[in-house]
């Protein structure tokens, strides 16, 4: 549950998936830059619009980061872009996602910065199809203007998660999707042809991998945990909990550097529900109670 909530910094553990099957555990962080081309002054400031998906169960060379940019107001059409990570070495058989995370990290001038941040998850690849960034900001569950808050959103495992996959295998439209979304951000032209947007996105995951004959690492099975990952799913009751901690966790953390009465605002700001009507702690959604609550 930590893990999940936290997969940039908790500590390593097993999924609760179902079977006998095992592997070993590594934590990996891959950086996108978002850029885009057209024509322009180098040098000079622009707004853009931008969508990112990450769906790491369909991770090789070309699927699962599908990604797309354009100056504001233009269409988006998102195309497979992938990583080169470790889960793409020869050394590794097969793979499974444990936890992972995306975030956005603004990097232009505070006084400079512009435009909204869209965060969302789906139990399901994000195939929306193309359209202008409203159409993808619509259906992000958390929206903020840049740099306002932390930007980050986690992913869940779907039922697909569940499995072994390998960098060869189809892509399974059944796996959960996290996807962030910008909408008018700020940019800077690189030269007469090339943009780049003043931010970058960072998605670290944590995976199960299984070794390659070739690697000579054995493998020992290992006993079922008691509980399904639906079950600890479950035990979060508003699975928001999950989906956005890592902002929750900074704007507890900055209110209590702050001070009691900072605190208390931004505990409460922090405790919002994605919709964004008030969630205070004693009213919940979910069918239970958190073993989380801030």
């Amino acid at each position: 549950m930590r893990l999940l909530m936290d997969p940039c910094t908790a500590d390593l553990a097993y999924p609760c998936y179902g079977g006998s099957d095992a592997g070993y555990l590594v934590r990996t962080v891959d950086v996108h830059t978002v850029a885009f081309s057209g024509s322009f002054t180098t040098g000079q400031a622009i707004r853009g619009d931008a969508y990112v998906a990450w769906t790491p169960a369909n991770l090789s060379t070309t699927t699962g980061l599908r990604t797309y940019a354009v100056a504001a107001g233009g269409t988006l059409d998102p195309v497979n872009a992938g990583f080169t990570n470790f889960i793409t070495s020869n050394h590794v058989r097969s793979y499974r996602a444990v936890a992972s995370c995306m975030k956005f990290i603004p990097t232009g001038a505070i006084g400079t910065r512009a435009g909204v941040v869209g965060l969302g998850y789906v139990p399901s690849v994000a195939a929306m199809g193309s359209g202008a960034a409203g159409h993808f900001l619509a259906q992000c569950q958390k929206k903020a203007s840049t740099g306002s808050e932390s930007h980050e959103v986690n992913w869940i495992p779907s039922a697909a998660d569940e499995n072994f996959t390998t960098t060869g295998d189809y892509n399974d439209a059944g796996c959960g999707t996290a996807f962030c979304v910008l909408k008018d951000i700020d940019c800077t032209a690189t030269s007469t042809t090339n943009a780049v947007v003043n931010g970058y996105v960072e998605v670290t995951t944590v995976w199960e991998w299984t070794p390659a004959m070739l690697s000579n690492l054995a493998v020992d099975a290992r006993t079922p945990s008691p509980y399904t990952s639906q079950q600890v799913l479950a035990m979060f009751g508003d699975v928001t909990n999950v989906l956005y901690a890592g902002a929750k966790n900074a704007a507890v953390s900055m209110a209590r550097m702050a001070g009691r009465g900072g605190a208390a605002a931004a505990i409460e700001y922090a405790t919002r529900s994605f919709m964004g009507s008030s969630n205070m702690r004693a009213t919940f959604r979910g069918p239970s109670m958190p073993l989380l609550t801030y």
